[in-house]
């Protein structure tokens, strides 16, 4: 099983935290967010990893050969440079090669702290080109997030992108955290910005594609500057 990362982000709501430092490199409890990702991956005996890097790029080739060099584990990393932003599914698009002889693999947000079990992911029985896995949260949370809506069958049937508490359909949303089947690069333009929420999954809604698991575990987005401190504490207290 391969992965790949996604962390070429600017990071900007998190502010001066990122001007020097790209977002999947912030310390949390001393520790880069990379290795808790990488570490989630190799328990799940990902093999390999591809982090797609754009801002801030020659720190995150720093930390690919420290990694390297320093642990010599797997995943094996690798860092594939955009040189200009071409949203996640476009990002995914160009690293089709590094998934050629795979049939399933992981796609990952690199910002995000979890302790997920991917093996859950990675043994899931679907039968779909996409699995994504959501995590509820209370109605105040849904404005931030992607809201999925599922029949009891688990299959995603609706989307919604950051809808407001009162036409929010749904408590479970998207934690960035996929399984894709090989056969999702069809359905992703050759060129251009694409997203998958918002150019792709919609497609795979409409064709009964996209299927989901949900997650009881601890995941925190790492996208402001109060969800970083939020990790801080649960780290520090062991809640992660």
């Amino acid at each position: 099983m391969k992965a790949m990362i996604l962390a070429a982000g600017l990071g900007s709501r998190l502010g001066k935290l990122t001007k020097h430092i790209p977002k999947p490199l912030l310390p949390v409890d001393g520790i880069k967010l990379m290795f808790y990702t990488l570490d989630n991956l190799r328990e799940a005996d990902v093999s390999s990893a591809i982090a797609n890097v754009h801002y801030l790029s020659e720190k995150m080739f720093e930390f690919r050969d420290y990694y390297e060099n320093t642990y010599n584990a797997l995943p094996t990393l690798f860092c594939k440079k955009e040189t200009e932003l071409s949203g996640t599914a476009g990002a995914l698009r160009a690293c089709k090669d590094f998934f050629e002889d795979e049939e399933y693999f992981i796609v990952t947000s690199g910002d995000v702290l979890t302790n997920f079990d991917f093996k859950r992911l990675i043994e899931y029985p679907t039968d779909t080109l996409a699995t994504i896995v959501l995590k509820r949260v209370e109605l105040s949370e849904v404005s931030k997030y992607g809201v999925a809506v599922t029949d009891d069958e688990g299959h995603i049937i609706e989307f919604q992108e950051k809808p407001p508490e009162e036409l929010a359909k749904s408590t479970l949303i998207n934690t960035g955290i996929y399984l894709f089947h090989r056969d999702i690069f069809d359905y992703i333009p050759k060129t251009g910005f694409c997203d998958f929420a918002k150019d792709i999954f919609p497609k795979l809604v409409e064709e009964g594609q996209l299927s989901s698991i949900t997650m009881n575990d601890y995941w925190n987005d790492i996208g402001s500057v109060e969800s970083y401190a939020q990790a801080q504490v649960d780290v520090a207290l062991k809640l992660f």
